[in-house]
């Protein structure tokens, strides 16, 4: 299981060894007051009143409960996703799991032995690396194009993902609206996967975390209907939409064919997410949910407002789709990832935090992702002109 592909012992040993500096230095600074962190996907939202509301003095919150997940998250949950456009979903389809993380984990260990291949659409979440890995598969990272923005023509897609097509090959990766991109798969982009997992019998593993931070009319889970449904895992979480992501409240949508063993695969991982953590989620569901998830979306462009026009001359990037990332194309400041590492280094010092791009992909190593949505309006204002200022 190759942790880093086409580079020799010694090279991962520096890299490894560099990055691990890297972490040491930025969980430090985070510690100082007034530090703007905006390398990690979080949201600073509380969750809405109706799930603060519970009372923990409730026994069932403290207790099992179902490993497949309580059966009215289950049924809500099937409901929420027709806002998106996966309608007619079976709830017995639905799997309330350990964030998205641990439903893109069982869906990897329903369809993944050691020794197959999966191409992932890069740049991407980068956990879906690991997560195959360590299940003892290969991750084939095809990236969608060098800059990291999804070009409006899907020919190029295509033509990558078939070149990197074998006989190994059983599923395609992909995160949609993009995580660091902020990109979106448009229909004709879609179509091209559907196509190639029919024609290949692949599985589709759907990352859909941002689905309610699109920032015009698409409806991202539209796609997955009729036999592309048949082979499709889709993956929504609680973290983004009702700011829960300590809590580990994850949706996993199965196909089928894979709805009698995601229960026995969870039985031996997490068991089930946490009770009060669904709770929560059910309760944000049963309020004005509509109104929150709008608040939360006003929030998140304003956030992408707000870093586009304080960074705009100083780096080169895509103004966002949807999501919560500006990705900083940097190649031009960086000749290597060392050197980008390095002004990395001096945003640290500035009291600022970009994630690296190599962990979205190999072929991103002198890129660098802003989330928008980490901290208030103030403190983001804040750390983005930090940024401009180690940029000047």
């Amino acid at each position: 299981m190759p942790a880093f592909p086409r580079t020799s012992a010694h090279a991962r040993s520096i890299r490894a060894s560099t990055f691990e500096a890297f972490a040491a230095k930025l969980r430090a600074k985070a510690q100082e007051p007034g530090f703007a962190p905006l390398h990690l996907g979080d949201v600073h939202l509380l969750p809405p009143p109706s799930a603060r509301a519970l009372n923990l003095d409730d026994p069932s919150l403290h207790r099992y409960g179902p490993v497949t997940g309580e059966p009215a998250l289950r049924e809500a949950g099937a409901a929420d996703l027709s806002r998106f456009g996966l309608s007619g979903v079976d709830p017995a389809d639905v799997f309330v799991c350990a964030g998205a993380t641990g439903g893109l984990d069982l869906a990897l260990n329903a369809t993944c032995e050691p020794g197959d291949e999966v191409l992932v659409l890069t740049p991407t979440w980068p956990l879906i690396l690991g997560l195959l890995q360590r299940r003892g598969c290969t991750p084939v990272q095809v990236d969608v194009d060098p800059s990291g923005w999804l070009t409006d023509d899907p020919a190029p897609l295509r033509e990558a993902l078939v070149a990197a097509l074998s006989e190994r090959t059983v599923g395609i990766s992909l995160c949609n609206p993009n995580n660091p991109g902020g990109f979106i798969y448009g229909r004709e982009h879609l179509a091209v996967v559907a196509e190639l997992a029919r024609a290949h019998d692949l599985w589709i593993y759907y990352d859909a975390v941002y689905v309610d931070l699109t920032f015009g009319e698409e409806r991202v889970l539209g796609f997955v209907q009729g036999p592309v449904a048949e082979r499709t895992f889709v993956v929504t979480s609680f973290s983004k939409s009702f700011g829960l992501a300590g809590h580990r409240v994850g949706l996993l949508t199965s196909p089928p064919a894979a709805r009698d063993l995601i229960p026995r695969l969870q039985t031996h991982s997490t068991y089930h997410a946490a009770s009060i953590g669904q709770r929560m989620a059910l309760a944000a569901l049963g309020g004005n949910h509509a109104k929150e998830r709008e608040r939360r979306l006003r929030v998140a462009r304003m956030g992408a407002r707000l870093a586009s026009e304080f960074l705009r001359g100083a780096v080169d990037f895509h103004a966002p789709a949807g999501g919560a990332f500006l990705l900083l194309d940097l190649r031009e400041r960086a000749a290597d990832e060392a050197e980008l590492l390095a002004l990395l280094d001096r945003c640290l010092d500035a009291g600022v935090s970009l994630a690296p791009g190599s962990a979205f992909g190999d072929r991103f190593g002198r890129f660098a992702r802003l989330c928008f949505t980490a901290t208030p309006p103030d403190l983001l204002i804040e750390g983005v002109k930090r940024v401009r200022a180690v940029l000047r």
